[in-house]
């Protein structure tokens, strides 16, 4: 399961039971399938399936395939693949630029000042937007 925008967790699109030759996979199934009935899905939403599989004998996993390209041309069809990829591609962009920034203000800031404002932060000395500030003033220049 992923978080989604809102930092809520989001239901896998497929769940999988491997090694459905053990015990246990009754159960496994019925609570996987009770969570699913208790979820605030849309009525046109894509329901995740519940699939047994025991991979090592190939068991279920042709219909586990069925079910992955089922998905996708679901995902195409309403256009969520696209919007995921978007998603995807945002948060991808936002990390690099977190990641330059703090490469860039380490370059500005010294070890021992970073470590300084790191402890001032921990010792409730400073908050963490103004150690921040501190950190990045350079970062515009």
């Amino acid at each position: 399961m992923q978080a989604n925008k809102a930092g809520l967790m989001e239901i896998a699109d497929v769940f999988v039971i491997n090694k459905a030759d053990r015990k246990g996979v009754e159960e496994t199934h019925r609570d996987l399938e009770q969570m699913l009935e208790l979820s605030d899905l849309a009525d046109d939403a894509w329901r995740p399936p519940v699939l047994a599989v025991v991979a090592t004998e190939r068991t279920g996993v042709p219909e586990l395939w069925d079910t992955v390209l089922r998905h996708r041309e679901h995902l195409v069809a309403t256009g969520e693949l696209a919007a995921r990829r978007e998603f995807r591609l945002r948060e991808e962009l936002r990390e690099i630029v977190a990641r330059r920034l703090e490469q860039r203000a380490r370059e500005i800031v010294t070890p021992e000042r970073w470590s300084t404002l790191q402890a001032d932060v921990l010792d409730r000395r400073l908050d963490p937007w103004a150690a921040a500030d501190e950190m990045l003033g350079g970062v515009g220049a």
